[in-house]
């Protein structure tokens, strides 16, 4: 049976490796990725900007990322700041949201972000009742068939300013998807059913993330044969992930690698690459 694939290549904007100079080169170079790719237009940038703040140092990549047609979203790491219930996540996801809408109002015609991922695909009701109240209407955090710990921390008297808590730490986050099939149609939940996903009712699109943190190609291959007619990919990559941890330097090994797996999913599956908001219009009509 022929299928018709869809494939959102989306990227987490976190910059936590490096110098500035060095993150506007990791920056650079997965946008390069994508104009070789022919991909350009048809990605999803999930902005860390309470964290990273790119409306201050990274301005010229946002405004080349929206004048190039990417979708522009948003990427809240409650994990980082101990948020652990509502009023925390409105305040910090609110501060988020104004600072880069506001950004676009000065320097562009304006921007609507719709779509929203967690920080470490977290989880929870307050989250996304908080998700829900500012707007948004799409978010992507469930990663099938996996569970996984992690907290990530910043840590000013380290070498590493940027770190994840293993598994056993006591403030460790643990998220477990296992009961969500991989290449699971993606659904539609309220607040408190995230893992509903037989659901179709409700203010949130969930789009589930396939692979992550770059593209793992049996994930890919496994959840377009597990899919009905309409498969949907959705890949999950950061600019660090380019980097050599130890010297900041954007890899060049690493961007062909990733480079080379985006043209395999091109070749093997012919795949309609679509942003998030495209993604909403097109399967839920």
């Amino acid at each position: 049976m022929v299928k018709t694939v869809y494939a959102l290549i989306t990227v987490d904007g976190d910059l936590r490796i490096g110098s500035q100079t060095q993150q506007k080169a990791a920056l650079d170079a997965l946008r390069e990725i994508h104009q070789k790719a022919g991909i350009t237009g048809s990605t999803t940038w999930f902005i860390n900007e309470y964290d990273f703040h790119w409306t201050k140092y990274h301005q010229d990549c946002l405004l080349a990322l929206y004048d190039s047609g990417d979708e522009l979203a948003v990427h809240d790491h409650q994990d980082t700041h101990y948020i652990y219930e509502f009023a925390q996540a409105m305040e910090m996801m609110r501060s988020s949201k104004g600072t880069l809408e506001a950004f676009f109002d000065h320097h562009r015609s304006g921007i609507i972000l719709r779509a929203h991922r967690n920080g470490c695909a977290f989880q929870s009701e307050f989250n996304y009742r908080a998700i829900e109240g500012l707007g948004y209407d799409i978010v992507s955090d469930v990663w099938p068939e996996m569970y996984w710990s992690g907290r990530i921390v910043q840590d000013s008297d380290s070498s590493v300013v940027w770190r994840s808590l293993p598994a056993e730490h006591p403030d460790s986050i643990s998220m477990d998807n296992r009961t969500v099939p991989l290449g699971v149609f993606p659904w539609r939940h309220k607040a408190d059913n995230w893992m509903d996903y037989r659901s179709q009712t409700g203010p949130l699109l969930h789009l589930p993330i396939t692979t992550m943190p770059l593209i793992d190609r049996q994930r890919v291959k496994s959840a377009i044969a597990n899919s009905a007619e309409i498969a949907v990919v959705v890949t999950d990559t950061h600019p660090y992930d380019l980097q050599d941890p130890e010297t900041g330097n954007v890899s060049r090994q690493a961007c062909q690698a990733h480079l080379a797996s985006i043209l395999w999913m091109m070749n093997e599956y012919n795949p309609r690459f679509v942003r998030a908001q495209q993604a909403a219009e097109i399967l839920h009509k």
